[in-house]
């Protein structure tokens, strides 16, 4: 049985929103000056592989976007 907990998020406007189960219960976290100014506060980030869904009206090239 798995036992990992599925996490639930959106962005700011509520147009998309993203559904993850962990991988593990690790997270790592960044605190660099652009972190911080991104997101006010440090990035959290956990590694979830195929486990995550995006949903919502806007899903799709309207309202993701890749930056890297």
């Amino acid at each position: 049985m798995d036992s990992r907990t599925e996490h639930r998020g959106a962005c700011l406007c509520g147009a998309v929103g993203v559904i993850a189960k962990p991988k593990t219960d690790k997270v790592v976290v960044c605190h660099c000056k652009m972190c911080r100014q991104w997101g006010g506060g440090p990035m959290f980030a956990a590694e979830c592989e195929q486990a995550v869904t995006f949903q919502g009206e806007l899903v799709g090239a309207q309202a993701l976007r890749h930056f890297a």
